[in-house]
């Protein structure tokens, strides 16, 4: 069985987030004395975005990596064919510019100087990167470097060229997809004018929308936290629907996400997005 490999700056902003949740937390509900129904989702707010935030970050770095990767070494190639050396043509190709990944380039570069073979300093930048697209195309480079007898101009034109097209077809399924992420904002759109729609008028028509201050509080003692008073002595829910439509963004968010990209984390930016729209429609139409 595969071990699973933590990243421990992942564990420190981790740890970090629920240290500080729980002396929020603490403090709303000890030293301030906010109800439960603001608290827990400013505990769980701080819990939760701290990490994703960090997660999102470094998977659009690596996206960065294997983005650049391949134009490095159709670069590599074209110096390989002016009948330079491996570390001269690396050593040109570096000045061509790959955004986040010159530094790793520079030391590849620099190890390959001082006497490092070419299998494991490009092992070693792989590493580096944190890549797996990365560290099997560079396992691909060494086995075809193997079996072709150190033809490596050849090698590094193909192993461009495969990763060229694998982030081609990549690129076309995500915007295949953006169809499906419209659809879901339609359908977060819908849902947010549906329960507007039946708190301000069906559910008032009905009285199902609010209900006797004392009677709900005998019956429901948690509803001290999660009703607000409204006119004439009754509770008014329309925190709660706040609260409803909170939680339909989040998960709505990490859907788009793993639809979008082929990862919850990427959803992080969705939930940004449908949580500000919630804000907006809830000022608007709710209090």
């Amino acid at each position: 069985m595969e071990d699973i490999e933590l990243d421990p700056m992942l564990v420190k902003v981790a740890a970090g987030s629920v240290l500080s949740a729980i002396v929020v937390g603490l403090v709303l509900h000890f030293v301030l004395e906010v109800t439960t129904s603001i608290s827990l989702p400013a505990v769980a707010i701080i819990t939760m975005v701290p990490p994703f935030v960090y997660t999102y970050a470094q998977q659009r770095k690596l996206r960065q990596y294997e983005l650049a990767f391949p134009t490095f070494l159709s670069n590599v190639h074209s110096m390989l064919e002016a009948q330079l050396t491996l570390p001269q043509a690396i050593e040109v190709a570096r000045d061509a510019g790959y955004g986040r990944l010159d530094p790793l380039v520079a030391r590849m570069q620099s190890r390959m100087e001082m006497g490092v073979t070419f299998p494991e300093a490009f092992k070693l930048f792989a590493k580096e990167t944190g890549s797996k697209s990365i560290a099997s195309a560079v396992s691909i480079l060494f086995s075809a470097y193997t079996a072709g007898g150190g033809r490596l101009t050849m090698i590094f034109k193909a192993t461009g060229d495969n990763l060229r097209k694998a982030q081609a077809l990549r690129m076309n399924r995500e915007s295949q997809m953006k169809a499906m992420v419209l659809t879901g904002y339609i359908v977060f759109f819908m849902f947010l004018a549906v329960v507007i729609i039946l708190n301000s008028s069906i559910f008032a028509m009905s009285g199902m929308g609010v209900t006797d201050n004392a009677t709900a509080m005998e019956d429901n003692p948690f509803a001290q936290d999660n009703a607000f008073m409204g006119v004439g002595g009754q509770i008014d829910y329309t925190p709660n629907i706040f609260y409803l439509f909170l939680v339909q963004a989040f998960f709505s968010g990490l859907l788009l996400g793993e639809i979008s990209e082929g990862s919850l984390v990427a959803g992080l930016k969705h939930i940004t997005i449908l949580t500000v729209i919630t804000f907006v429609v809830s000022v608007i139409f709710l209090f």
